[in-house]
């Protein structure tokens, strides 16, 4: 599988759950690969097959926009270090195995507290706007 494939198997399975959903969002000067709004607030997904540090420091960067931020990986690159470093961070896990149409939570994220209030806003009209696309 590769990242896109996992981030457009995320995107499908949010819209399965009746959430406003996006792939690709702008973030700051990143993209966050899936953005989506629950119970009034707004998640951010990285999405990486392997590189878990490079998907924590993306992640944190999202944390400016996001009220919740989120990695996700394949489930059998997940590990208790992985786990520690999300928690440390303040970053849920989540993980996915190829043949599962379930995205399974290991760490759920502490709400972001570097969060600005204009870009929040900006990243839900990006949703917003994608939803209708």
């Amino acid at each position: 599988m590769t990242e896109k494939l996992l981030t457009l198997k995320l995107v499908q399975y949010q819209k399965s759950k009746g959430r406003r959903v996006a792939a690709f969002v702008p973030v700051l000067s990143r993209v966050a690969d899936v953005a989506y709004i629950h119970g009034g607030k707004l998640y951010t997904v990285e999405v990486k097959l392997r590189n878990v540090r490079a998907a924590i420091r993306q992640a944190q960067d999202h944390q400016f926009a996001a009220d919740f931020a989120y990695i996700c990986i394949p489930a059998d690159a997940a590990s208790n270090r992985a786990m520690q470093d999300c928690r440390i961070a303040g970053l849920g896990l989540m993980v996915n195995a190829e043949e599962d149409p379930i995205f399974r939570i290991l760490v759920r994220p502490s709400r972001s507290p570097i969060q600005w209030d204009e870009l929040r806003t900006k990243t839900i009209e990006r949703i917003m706007e994608a939803a209708f696309e």
